[in-house]
């Protein structure tokens, strides 16, 4: 039978996002988040799909993010006239942290990573979407400056070396990103601290893992419903 009431509606949870000085990074991996960056998936107390870890860090100069999906037998799939649709990561952020709303404010914004943009590239890709019902839409970024980087790895979890030749397909992977503070509406970490978020990674083999509640309650408009992430000094 069926919980009439989510596990996680008998908590409040706040994970910690420790500070990484050196982001991003110069070389091939735009981020190197240590272990305490991994953040629990909160989803499994109420048995929903979990096959991707997530790792998050914060620095005066933005958010780093990297994710990784495994278990994959399919290609990565991209449509290029539908980004929500492709597999990747969404990003729900509220930089103010205000659980008591209901619908968004100026301060909410939802971002939402392509591993995969649709195009023959194939590339990843970012853009900023708006959040159902809001009584105030955040300003629409610049995501020029975003920088995204995107690493297969084997069935081992094992970074793929890139050959000569023409490419095997993408399975599993990592994917890496850096958000600067310009393209986050209202992040400031010398005035606040705790970050409203929620995250959906969605995989078109694998399904949607979500961090928070299941899609019966609608995390996708309501700031009430989403975590909180505090960031703290490493």
């Amino acid at each position: 039978m069926a919980e009439l009431i989510p596990k996680q509606f008998l908590f409040r949870f706040t994970l910690a996002c420790p500070k990484v000085a050196r982001m991003p990074t110069k070389g091939n991996h735009i981020v190197d988040l240590p272990d305490q960056a991994r953040l629990p998936h909160l989803g499994e107390m109420d048995g929903l799909p979990h096959f991707a870890d997530l790792w998050m860090g914060w620095n005066e100069q933005g958010l780093g993010l990297a994710w990784r999906v495994w278990g994959k037998t399919e290609p990565i799939h991209g449509e290029s006239d539908r980004p929500k649709s492709c597999d990747g990561l969404s990003l729900w952020l509220d930089t103010r942290d205000t659980r008591t709303i209901h619908r968004a404010s100026r301060y909410c914004q939802r971002l939402t990573i392509a591993v995969h943009d649709g195009g023959s590239d194939g590339l990843p890709s970012i853009s900023q979407q708006k959040i159902h019902r809001a009584n105030e839409e955040a300003p629409q970024a610049d995501l020029s400056s975003v920088r995204l980087a995107r690493h297969p790895l084997d069935e081992e979890g094992e970074f793929i070396t890139t050959s000569k030749g023409k490419p095997a397909p993408i399975r599993n992977y990592q994917m890496e990103a850096f958000l600067p503070a310009a393209v986050l509406s209202g992040f400031d970490p010398d005035v606040n601290r705790r970050l409203g978020f929620f995250v959906r990674i969605r995989d078109h083999e694998l399904g949607d893992q979500i961090s928070g509640t299941g899609p019966e309650f609608p995390y996708w408009e309501d700031p009430s419903l989403w975590l909180t992430l505090e960031l703290v000094d490493g």
